[in-house]
Formats: structure tokens, C-alpha cells, sequence
């Protein structure tokens, strides 16, 4: 795993609720381009970014199995989205919700936001786990692909405790939550992201319908309060729409 020489900091580096990053990177994941926020938060220049591999800006603390998550399915043509934590030039950290896809002129383009849903917590005690579990694989004499693997049975393990068919399937919940939550935020800070007639517009449409899923079940569990992953949900369903909808979970300490 390849981290910049920097001690991590315990401080957070600031953006607001309503920033959103955006950077493209080729097939190997060396950084083509970036916008003013992505320049901004990770301290970094353009110079300094553009043409340096992607994990320049990765954080010690995230688990190798995250990352290979990430570009199995970027490399089979597939989105990706979940949380990392970076790493600031300086050394800060910053936490951004990340949904990456394969774009069609052969580049890769990532769109990162805030998170601010509860499922943030419990996903970050979740990676602690995956990387003491790769680091206890590396320390036994084993190599990166142990250790990956041993970061991916921990999250397996994860996954199967809260009852989730994949881990496409608890992105989409992740994302669902994580959007529904930065729009609450939005709205209690009286952000207005769109012009005023455009804002009307919206307002007076149709309301918006949950992610649709052809390809992925509608699940229901139970709680699953007291895992050892400390991670607890318990799933609805979303039937008022058509085609049929897949609904998200209620994680430990959200709102309806």
C-alpha cells in the first residue's frame, strides 16, 4: 500500500455540505483533471495533482480491501460507490462519499461529496476492523493480496450480518441515505443550489421516487443491533413507485 511519508493529523480538513469534487484519471488511475474544490481541500496545486496517481491523497487509515472493491468494479465497466478518507497535503484528513464510474472516452470520473448520514460512523469502525485484520495478515508474513483478502472477509462478514445479497447493494443504500441527508442539511442551512425560478420548478414537479434497482432484490431484515461488525439496520420496502423500487435501510440513529 503506497501512503505519502506525512503523519496523519487529527485534524479535519473544512468544506461545506453543499461542495461537490470532481476529478477524472486514466485506466491506471493517474489524475487528468480536477475542479476548484478538489484542488482546494486536498492543499494541494494543479501541478502537483495532475499526472500523480490517485493516491496521492490516500489516507493511512483506509483498508486496501476498500480500494480493490472499488476498482474491480470499475475495471468490469461498473459504478463504485462508498466512503474514503483522505489525506490532505498537510497531513489533515477529510471524509468524502464517492461515486465513481467509468466514463466513455476510456477515463474514469469521480464525483465526491460530504457525508453526513450516521451510516458514516459505523462504516468508519467498520474499516478499523478490515485494516487490523490486513495489517495482522502482513505481520504474519503474508502478502498485499492476503492482506486484501483478509480486509474483504471481514467486510463479507459485514455484509452478511446485516443481510445485504452484495456490496453493490448496501452502496445503493449508502448513497440513498447519504443524498437524503445532505438534502436535509441543505435545507436547514436555507442553501438554495439552484436559481429561484428553477427552485419553483422543482418544488411544483413531481416528487422524486426512490433508487431504482431492476437488478437488485428488495431486502428486508431485521435489526441487527449488537454485531460484532457494530454496525445495525433493519430494511423496509418502497412499493408506491413503478418499476419497483428498492428502498434503504434505517441505520442505527437516523430519522425517518
Amino acid at each position: 500500500m503506497k501512503v505519502r511519508p506525512i503523519p496523519p493529523l487529527a485534524t479535519a480538513r473544512a468544506f461545506q455540505c453543499h461542495e461537490m469534487f470532481f476529478s477524472t484519471t486514466d485506466l491506471k488511475g493517474i489524475i487528468l483533471s480536477g475542479n476548484d474544490v478538489f484542488v482546494r481541500v486536498s492543499g494541494f496545486s494543479r501541478e502537483e495533482l495532475y499526472g500523480r496517481p490517485h493516491n496521492i491523497i490516500r489516507h493511512p487509515d483506509m483498508p486496501r480491501a476498500a480500494f480493490a472493491l472499488l476498482w474491480s468494479n470499475l475495471k468490469q465497466g461498473l459504478p463504485f460507490a462508498g466512503y474514503v478518507k483522505n489525506m490532505a497535503k498537510d497531513g489533515a484528513y477529510y471524509w468524502v462519499f464517492v461515486v465513481a464510474v467509468p466514463a466513455s472516452d476510456g477515463r474514469y470520473l469521480s464525483v465526491r461529496f460530504k457525508p453526513s448520514s450516521p451510516l458514516l460512523g459505523q462504516v468508519e469502525a467498520l474499516y478499523r476492523q478490515m485494516l487490523a485484520a490486513e495489517n495482522a495478515a502482513l505481520a504474519n508474513g503474508g502478502k498485499e493480496a492476503e492482506a486484501v483478502a483478509a480486509g474483504l472477509a471481514v467486510a463479507t462478514a459485514a455484509l452478511e450480518s446485516l443481510h445485504f445479497a452484495s456490496f453493490d447493494q448496501l452502496a445503493h443504500t449508502a448513497l440513498n441515505l447519504e443524498i437524503k441527508a445532505r438534502d436535509a442539511q441543505l435545507r436547514a442551512e436555507g442553501t438554495r443550489l439552484f436559481p429561484a425560478a428553477l427552485q419553483g420548478a422543482r418544488a411544483s414537479g413531481p416528487a422524486p421516487t426512490c433508487m431504482r434497482s431492476a437488478s437488485r432484490p428488495t431486502t428486508r431484515s431485521t435489526g441487527c443491533s449488537g454485531s460484532s461488525t457494530g454496525l445495525s439496520t433493519s430494511t423496509g420496502a418502497c412499493r408506491k413507485s413503478r418499476p419497483r423500487c428498492w428502498a434503504s435501510p434505517r441505520i442505527s440513529g437516523c430519522t425517518p
